[in-house]
């Protein structure tokens, strides 16, 4: 059989990777519409199928962070574009595996969302820094600092009857349930 080759490589294969990779560029921009994909992690896709690799770990992780921060996604819908995610990067892994990466990948956007916080409130008092920090929450703290130490609740429910002002925040995955009152901490309880 008479093969012709480019560059080295078999013109029959290089042709089916131009294909594929037209193919999948055009359901990448179209999908990032339904996906969480920003404009960086379609780049970085763009380069690792030009360059014909998979994914580092640390590029990995920079990819699944922005669905982790997406707020609108619930807690499927941000698994299912990981995998997704994981999938299109070339790397096979097993469910306890994509755990893992799933896990990593929260621990890096939460360490960001503290960092970004404490970086522009620079006037909290040192013992409400110290909680944000370590994941804590303390009494007093404003609904605003909750969120940066612990993320989004996973359900809020206004207080009822005489109870103005007031709300229950529930954190399940933590086990608490936050009160407040006038938008600030007044008491906490672990389930």
């Amino acid at each position: 059989m008479n093969q012709r080759f480019l560059y080295g490589q078999p013109l029959g294969s290089i042709l089916k990777r131009v294909i594929f990779h037209s193919l999948f560029l055009s359901f990448l921009y179209i999908s990032s519409t339904a996906f969480a994909l920003n404009d960086a992690s379609l780049l970085l896709l763009d380069r690792l199928f030009e360059a014909g690799r998979k994914a580092t770990h640390d590029e990995l992780i920079e990819m699944l962070v922005p669905v982790v921060a997406d707020e609108q996604l619930s807690h499927m819908k941000k698994k299912k574009e990981m995998a997704y995610l994981v999938y299109i990067s070339g790397w096979e892994l097993s469910k306890s595996d994509k755990n893992t990466l799933y896990d990593e990948a929260y621990r890096v956007f939460e360490k960001q969302r503290k960092k970004n916080y404490l970086e522009t409130h620079t006037d909290l008092d040192p013992k409400i820094r110290e909680a944000i920090k370590a994941g804590r929450v303390v009494v007093g703290m404003t609904q605003e600092s909750v969120q940066a130490s612990l993320g989004k609740p996973e359900e809020v429910k206004p207080a009822i009857g005489t109870f103005m002002n007031t709300e229950r925040w529930y954190y399940f995955t933590k086990r608490k349930v936050l009160f407040f009152k006038d938008g600030l901490l007044s008491s906490l309880k672990a389930q």
